[in-house]
């Protein structure tokens, strides 16, 4: 766990995430036709502040 202070995630980048449908772990088999690298103005010592979002088709094999 993100033992810092402050805001790591706002409300409306939360609801963005969650509405996009947005799923956590392994990548799938995919071919990226776009990806975007966004990063905050914080600086925290034990955690990254940005976050890499990648979209493209499924591997059909």
């Amino acid at each position: 766990p993100f033992g810092g202070q402050g805001e790591t995630v706002t409300p409306t980048g939360l609801a963005l995430v969650r509405t996009l449908g947005a799923e956590f772990g392994p990548w799938p088999a995919m071919r990226v036709e776009r990806r975007a690298l966004v990063y905050g103005t914080r600086t925290f010592v034990d955690a990254p502040n940005g976050a890499m979002f990648a979209w493209g088709e499924a591997d059909r094999d």
